[in-house]
């Protein structure tokens, strides 16, 4: 955010900012781009231009990331600049300031189009059909460090998608029969390199990618797309059937067998086409062309209306689905870039995900035409899952018309709570080694995979909307909350401890710090100990005595910047007398730690709350 947007956002107006944010670096900044010596200007980021610099390689275009090489702006600078006097390393790095961290433009347009078409051929019987077209224009840029030209993930394509249905139907005394097939077809419009990452780094002409064998042109900055191959157009057809049954007085039993289409996802097409495996990592996942994925579902159900009113409504399902899409795996390749020696790379593809199984069930009862309460609960598992998970949620529809004895007071007023509960994440508990693991990190498991599971998540949220006439014009205010009760919710862990704190992994670090600064403070000739307690300190008391203070050894930098934010850390967290002891130090060091580890990073989203003005016209 730029300095000017960032003071000007400090105090909103009644906690509403009025204008939107300004960014050092976003879709309209534009900067001169050189590509093997050819200049262009006024190039913005999601340009075409400046992906053609990214395919040129660094050694071609330097233009990558609005601050390349600008090391004076990393975050986690090489001192102890930091309230806390801590020791800049790689297990818990202070980020202070700077521009380093990521950016991430993106844009995407869409054009859609869709008509269908019905016929009653009989009192009994009809067809209906539709197309539908969709064209988009997406295009992204972006890094995970804006001062380094490395892991750049830049696109910009225009994929396609058109569809088909026809679907008859049928009715057969108290059965409804439903056929009917629809026809999905993908062309991305992209073009790929033979093997992924290899665009400027090609040191051997031939290439081998699945059982075919390409002879590569030499690479061209001018046109460095010389070696991508098209894409292929894929299709794929889904059948459907359904089947209705008045079964009894208020009840229907149903049946639903068939085959959706999965369209991939444009991360999972196009992701790292255009960045040289010089420039980015084996750990990247490369998007590529890749086929449609489909789910196969199986559900049978049930609605009944219950009571002599027909207020009561129960609806319950099982359904199995077969699930088959987009997902990274190892594939291998021979590597024009390394003498086309057999290499594996992580790319996207089509593969089988798994199959997720379970039952739906939903309570409805209208208690008057103003209330309105659901009651619905949802239970899943299956190996597309890390374990099986159960869904519940309440909710109340309070209406009023203009009813007495509150129709005054409250007619046109909506009132709709919803409660809300689930099962929460799956993990696996660690021994622990005070390396301050949470979920999904595996060391030394000392349970079965995924036996623990979170606390349920639980919230309640509520919203109740005004509405009033304004002649042609409508209007409403509301308020409205998420977790009403602010109920605490985890989303994470540490999982050698299963709590939200890890003594031994603070401990580890605080002390790893500690043996840092006394060593640091040895080579210096300024480690004592006290007369009395014995307890070690750093002395600084002495005048100029930063002057020669040096870095610790292998450390590479330091020196007198550090001794002054030592005697800041020890004015701050001592009693300022100068003799930075242990126990101060202990005590600096542990509060960047319970800063960097606080508990409130493993809960979910507090009490929120909105209120509003809705005009329609």
């Amino acid at each position: 955010m730029s300095l000017e947007s960032e003071a000007e956002s400090r105090e909103p107006v009644g906690g509403f900012l009025l204008s939107p944010l300004e960014f050092v670096t976003d879709l309209s900044t534009v900067h001169d781009v050189s590509i093997a010596g050819t200049s262009y200007h006024a190039v913005k980021y999601l340009d075409d231009v400046q992906l053609k610099c990214l395919q040129a390689g660094q050694a071609a275009c330097q233009d990558l990331v609005p601050f390349l090489d600008q090391n004076q702006l990393i975050s986690a600078q090489p001192y102890r600049m930091n309230p806390y006097a801590v020791e800049q390393n790689q297990r818990l790095p202070f980020f202070t300031s700077g521009l380093d961290g990521p950016f991430d433009l993106s844009r995407e347009r869409r054009w859609q189009a869709r008509i269908s078409f019905g016929w009653q051929l009989a009192s009994t019987h009809q067809l209906f059909a539709g197309f539908d077209f969709a064209r988009f224009d997406t295009r992204r840029y972006a890094a995970p460090r804006s001062i380094a030209a490395v892991d750049i993930n830049a696109y910009a394509e225009q994929p396609r998608r058109t569809g088909a249905y026809i679907e008859d139907q049928v009715q057969l005394g108290s059965v409804e029969l439903t056929a009917g097939a629809r026809l999905d077809r993908l062309d991305s419009r992209a073009s790929y390199p033979v093997v992924p990452g290899r665009i400027s780094s090609i040191t051997d002409p031939i290439a081998v990618s699945g059982t075919d064998t390409f002879r590569l042109a030499p690479f061209d900055p001018a046109n460095p797309t010389a070696n991508f191959q098209p894409a292929s157009a894929h299709t794929t057809v889904s059948p459907q059937l359904r089947m209705r049954v008045d079964a009894w007085p208020g009840g229907t039993v149903r049946f639903t067998a068939g085959r959706q289409a999965r369209i991939p996802g444009f991360e999972s097409l196009f992701a790292f086409k255009n960045t040289d495996l010089s420039q980015a990592s084996r750990n990247v996942a490369y998007g590529r062309d890749i086929a449609l994925g489909h789910t196969d579902l199986l559900e049978l159900g049930a609605h009944i209306a219950m009571g002599e009113d027909r207020n009561t409504f129960a609806d319950v399902a099982l359904y199995s689905q077969s699930l088959s899409g987009d997902a990274i795996r190892l594939e291998q390749f021979a590597d024009p870039g390394a003498g086309g020696v057999l290499g594996y790379w992580r790319v996207f593809t089509t593969a089988d995900r798994g199959k997720v199984s379970g039952i739906d069930a939903m309570l409805e009862r209208r208690f008057s035409d103003v209330v309105t309460g659901t009651v619905s609960v949802s239970h899943q598992g299956g190996s597309a899952l890390d374990g099986p998970r159960t869904f519940a949620s309440g909710s109340v529809g309070v209406r009023w018309g203009n009813r007495a004895p509150l129709g005054a007071v409250l007619a046109n007023t909506d009132v709709f709570p919803i409660f809300r509960f689930s099962t929460n994440r799956h993990y696996t508990l660690q021994r622990n080694s005070g390396a301050g693991l949470t979920i999904g990190q595996d060391a030394d498991p000392i349970e079965s995979e995924n036996s623990s599971t979170l606390a349920l998540f639980k919230t309640l949220d509520i919203r109740i909307t005004r509405s009033f006439p304004m002649g042609r014009v409508g209007g409403a205010v509301f308020v409205e909350s998420t977790n009403l009760f602010n109920w605490t919710n985890l989303t994470d862990i540490f999982t050698e401890t299963g709590e939200v704190t890890n003594d031994l992994h603070r401990a580890r670090w605080v002390d790893e710090q500690v043996a840092q600064l006394e060593a640091e403070a040895s080579q210096n000739g300024l480690r004592v100990t006290l007369p009395g307690t014995g307890e070690p300190a750093v002395d600084l008391r002495s005048p100029g005595v930063c002057t020669g203070w040096s870095s610790r050894t292998g450390n590479g930098a330091g020196g007198p910047a550090d001794c002054v934010l030592l005697q800041r850390a020890e004015r701050r967290f001592g009693n300022a007398d100068g003799l930075f002891t242990r126990s101060e130090y202990s005590t600096s060091f542990g509060a960047w730690y319970d800063l960097a580890n606080a508990p409130y990073r493993f809960y979910g989203p507090g009490r929120r709350v909105r209120l509003g003005v809705e005009l329609s016209f």
